[in-house]
């Protein structure tokens, strides 16, 4: 019989070979999966724990989202396209209480201005069913604006609200004539909006006929009549500017008229300012960048109530006739 054990150890010992070898190649690809402690990517100390062993009986990963919130993600992700994940995490809007505040309802558009400024839009209150209970229900908006009718100025966007939201009056160069007046009063009133924002905006053509006396026909004189009080107040204070940048500077002085105007000439508007029902702010609307700019009430507001309703009054009062001899 031939003597084996050369085979046979021959055969343990390539075993053990190719054991060892399997080793140091699982080895290897340990320490080229970490990184190294220096790197960008390397894991912190604190992070190296192991995960803790999952309970019997659990699934240890979570189950796949629905169909449902699938499609949120999707919508959510796309609204917010472009935006800093720190943004895109604070982004979802505040929903005005049954009876805002003057207060709540600013704040409601500039934190939607804000999220049109990074991009970081959510849109809310643009589906079917908002659109059938507002139509069962009727309307209840938090705030009115009244601006420009330039088509770069998209008022429920550049304030991220939807349906419903929003009391919106558009006319060229943002005046307060008896219409616009009236329906103010109406939102006021009867939808009892406690926030009007009278809002003008760059680059606005109605301001810029009025700065450099165009020529213009049909009704557009009636429009342009009501900003030559603003643009001539601003030349004079301001005789160095031409046309162009007369008319940049006439804006904010055009917002002020208008607020002028309308407690001028809307006595409910008054009343509800006077007595804190209603709020009239104005603000300046950037069509490049998408800011809004705050500017406050009118610097004269308790004055000017006080002069109009005054002399409202007086010319109610009824002349005496003299007695019939």
């Amino acid at each position: 019989m031939q003597n084996r054990t050369p085979r046979v150890l021959t055969r343990a010992a390539m075993l053990v070979l190719a054991a060892g070898a399997v080793l140091v190649c699982a080895r290897s690809a340990l320490v080229l999966a970490e990184p190294p402690s220096d790197s960008p990517h390397a894991r912190p100390a604190h992070e190296t724990k192991p995960a803790p062993e999952a309970k019997q009986g659990k699934a240890t990963t979570p189950p796949p989202p629905s169909s449902k919130s699938k499609n949120a993600a999707n919508d959510h992700d796309a609204a917010n396209e472009g935006a800093p994940a720190s943004d895109r995490a604070s982004a979802k809007p505040s929903e005005p209480s049954d009876h805002p505040s003057s207060d709540e309802a600013l704040k409601l558009l500039q934190e939607g201005n804000e999220r049109w400024i990074k991009a970081a839009v959510e849109s809310p209150h643009n589906d079917a069913a908002r659109r059938k209970t507002l139509a069962d229900d009727g309307q209840k908006p938090f705030a009115m604006v009244l601006t420009c009718a330039d088509s770069r100025i998209p008022v429920e966007r550049l304030f991220d609200r939807g349906v419903g939201d929003v009391f919106v009056m558009r006319v060229a160069g943002n005046i307060a004539g008896p219409h616009e007046a009236g329906s103010i009063e109406y939102a006021a009133e009867h939808l009892h909006v406690p926030l009007l924002v009278v809002m003008g905006h760059t680059k606005c053509g109605a301001v810029g006929a009025a700065a450099s006396h165009a020529s213009v026909g049909g009704n557009v004189p009636s429009l342009v009549s009501a900003i030559e009080p603003a643009v001539a107040r601003t030349k004079k204070l301001n005789p160095a500017l031409d046309d162009k940048q007369l008319a940049a500077a006439s804006v904010i002085e055009n917002v002020w008229q208008t607020i002028f105007d309308l407690l001028k000439t809307s006595g409910p508007t008054r009343d509800m300012v006077s007595k804190g029902e209603l709020r009239v702010v104005g603000a300046v609307y950037d069509i490049a960048d998408g800011k809004v700019q705050w500017l406050g009430e009118h610097p004269w507001q308790t004055e000017l109530v006080l002069a109009f309703s005054k002399d409202s009054a007086q010319a109610q009062v009824p002349e005496e006739k003299p007695e019939a001899k």
